[in-house]
Parts: structure tokens; C-alpha cells; sequence
């Protein structure tokens, strides 16, 4: 694991900003492979910074790129409910508006 610079608290490896103090941290080293196979390619990787990326993420968390575009909702996806304040069409257990934020559930 590696350390800030600064003051020395612990930093994850491909943060680049300490947490405490808010230092420009160094970028970690590649990780050395020991075996000769192929190596594995990630899911995805960021299109800005390269990181690699759980597979189904879109938004990168080392530097908050989206990855590619949002997925367009399924079209046989079932309507559960609709919102008590605007009328929008929420999708199947969705217990918060997307519109207007208001809860649909206790």
C-alpha cells in the first residue's frame, strides 16, 4: 500500500490525492506479472486515465469519466408504479422519483 509524501497516512493504490492532506500522491508502478501467459484484459477500461474497471461499470472511479453512454432501459421492462407527485412512469423497484425526487414507498 502506499503513503502520502506528506503525512505519511496510507493511500490506496491509483489515488492521486492524499485523503488527509490533499497531496498530489505519485502514480503507483505497473504490477510485474511472473508468469509469461497473456496477460487478462480488464471489463473496461477508463477511456481518460486507463484504469481498469469492474465489468458492468460505467463511470470510472479514479477520475469520474463515463466510459461509454448511459443504457438505454430495456423496452419490455414493466411499469410497477407511478409517482404520486409529478405522474412519471417509475420502473419496476424504483422506490424514489427520478424526476422530482420524491419517495414513492414508506
Amino acid at each position: 500500500m502506499a503513503q502520502c509524501p506528506r503525512c505519511h497516512q496510507p493511500a490506496a493504490p491509483n489515488q492521486r490525492f492524499c485523503g488527509h492532506c490533499g497531496q498530489t500522491l505519485p502514480p503507483s508502478p505497473p504490477p510485474t506479472t511472473a508468469s509469461s501467459a497473456a496477460p487478462t484484459t480488464p471489463a473496461s477500461a477508463c477511456r481518460v486515465c486507463g484504469v481498469a474497471l469492474p465489468q458492468g461499470y460505467n463511470l470510472c472511479r479514479n477520475c469520474a469519466a463515463r466510459t461509454q453512454a448511459p443504457a438505454a432501459p430495456p423496452a419490455a421492462q414493466s411499469q410497477a408504479s407511478v409517482c404520486r407527485v409529478c405522474g412519471v412512469a417509475l420502473p419496476q423497484g424504483y422506490n424514489l422519483c427520478r424526476n422530482c425526487a420524491a419517495r414513492t414507498q414508506a
